[in-house]
Order: C-alpha cells, then sequence, then structure tokens
C-alpha cells in the first residue's frame, strides 16, 4: 500500500513541475502521460511477479516429473 501512496504522490508531484515549468498550454497532455505512467508503475510490479511465478511453478513441475521417470524406472529395472 506504501508504495501505491508513493507512485501517487509521485506522479501528482511530476504533474505539477510539468505544469509549472513547461507550461499549462499543454496541461491535458501532461496529465495523460503522468496517468499512463502511474498505471505502468504500479502493474509493472505484479506483472514481473506472474512471469516470475509462470517461471518457478514451470521449473517445480519439470523437477517432479524427472524425479517420478526415475523412480519409475528404478521400479521396473529388474535387481
Amino acid at each position: 500500500m506504501q508504495r501505491i501512496i508513493g507512485i501517487g504522490f509521485g506522479a501528482i508531484a511530476t504533474y505539477i513541475l510539468l505544469v509549472a515549468f513547461a507550461g499549462a498550454a499543454q496541461s491535458q497532455v501532461y496529465l495523460t502521460a503522468v496517468a499512463i505512467g502511474l498505471v505502468i508503475a504500479i502493474a509493472w510490479p505484479w506483472f514481473i511477479n506472474l512471469v516470475v511465478a509462470r517461471r518457478v511453478k514451470e521449473r517445480r513441475r519439470v523437477e517432479v516429473d524427472r524425479e517420478v521417470e526415475a523412480r519409475l524406472a528404478d521400479k521396473v529395472r529388474p535387481e
């Protein structure tokens, strides 16, 4: 929650600085750019987490499959 609040304050500060230093003539364009940046900054860590979680699950599944195959091969092999 603190990260989202920090990103929100950063977006507001960015918008205020853009309007103050570059002029209010294009304030709507600045607001759009800041809003898009805000959404991306909030969504990016969640997206990365999803990608990494999928990779970890896939690696675990492959390891389990290898272990099952090895144990089945041990059972099939006559002693």
